[in-house]
């Protein structure tokens, strides 16, 4: 009885499916192995800390995405089956329940140094303002990118590690990874966006679906070659952004199972970009 209660608040919240926590989460751990030697204790426990606020705050992004899409939801099949959009889970309840998880976030935050906290409520209000960005811009996973991959600069000010260019390079290496994966992801709503007049990149690039991907990831590799100077590691890199090339050519842009296949699979291009950080 208490499980069934619950379901509907854990599929508001997306723990059933919890890929987003670590898209949210990884940039931090990015972060902490910029920073801190995973030989020390400190190491670890910053990686639990971000773990629980990437939980918390991807739990509370959902929340907010969901009731901001809650009209649109109701009339998209892929979506009208959301908590709020098919009144599963009331307003109330929502509300209430993304408190909880913002209490949860703010203990995590309080952690933090204050470089980092002003970092974190600039994140929170990107965040916050994503879901709505899709009214108005064919750009609204470039906003996701900027939010999303915050945790980078949070970890890195929280050790005083700001001043170098290594941060913002890897920030930049994030965002163009959210600028990947996102653009893929939205090609399984493209029809439905283009009935309800919503915009984003998979509309604008839908006649050439793989140019921005295909960008986003040459500008990766860029990146992360600019990172780690050995030869080793370009190596690696090379093979690793081969098989994304490799993957991407073989993508059925218009197949939504396909879409959110190769969307999951970026979780692995995230950690293979933690490794090469250690």
């Amino acid at each position: 009885m208490v499980i069934a209660r619950l379901t509907p608040m854990i599929h508001l919240c997306r723990l059933h499916r919890p890929i987003g926590i670590w898209l949210l989460m990884l940039p931090c751990w990015w972060g902490v192995a910029l920073c801190l030697s995973p030989f020390t204790k400190e190491f670890w426990q910053w990686l639990g800390l971000y773990f629980i606020g990437a939980l918390c705050l991807r739990s509370a992004g959902c929340v907010v995405n969901d009731w901001a899409d809650q009209s649109f939801d109701a009339r998209v099949a892929r979506t009208r089956n959301r908590p709020l959009a098919s009144k599963a889970v009331s307003k109330t309840q929502a509300i209430c329940l993304f408190l909880v998880l913002m209490m949860g976030g703010i203990g995590v935050w309080m952690c933090l140094n204050p470089t980092a906290k002003i970092l974190s409520i600039l994140a929170f209000v990107l965040l916050f303002i994503y879901p709505f960005m899709k009214r108005l811009t064919h750009w609204p996973q470039l906003v996701l990118g900027f939010a999303f991959n915050s945790g980078v600069l949070i970890a890195c000010a929280n050790q005083d590690a700001l001043h170098s260019s290594r941060p913002w390079l890897l920030y930049g290496v994030g965002i163009l990874w959210t600028l990947a994966y996102d653009t893929i992801y939205a090609f399984q709503d493209i029809e439905d966006d283009q009935l309800l007049g919503l915009k984003s990149t998979a509309l604008l690039f839908k006649n050439r679906p793989r140019l921005l991907p295909a960008v986003c990831y040459g500008g990766m590799f860029f990146g992360l070659c600019t990172l780690s100077y050995s030869t080793v590691s370009f190596l690696i890199l090379g093979v690793v952004f081969g098989g994304a090339f490799v993957r991407l050519k073989r993508w059925k842009p218009h197949d939504a199972m396909d879409c959110m296949a190769f969307f999951k699979g970026h979780i692995y291009l995230g950690l293979f970009i933690l490794f090469l950080l250690l």
